[in-house]
């Protein structure tokens, strides 16, 4: 699954994603899992941050 998160650029994501968000917006990307996955789950929710910003994501570990 990673693999298909290496190639996410700011210009390819939809309008919604690259508009900065307001500091009190909601998230763009909230994850739901169970917890034997959570080592997997927190490396996609990582990249997520990387590209759309740690504020657009709800990750728990947060």
């Amino acid at each position: 699954m990673l693999e298909l998160l290496d190639g996410l650029e700011p210009t390819r994501l939809p309008e919604w994603a690259r508009e900065p968000a307001a500091a009190d917006a909601p998230f763009a990307v909230a994850v739901s899992f169970p917890g034997e996955h959570r080592g997997f789950v927190l490396e996609v929710v990582e990249r997520l941050a990387e590209v759309l910003g740690r504020h657009r994501v709800f990750c728990d570990a947060w």
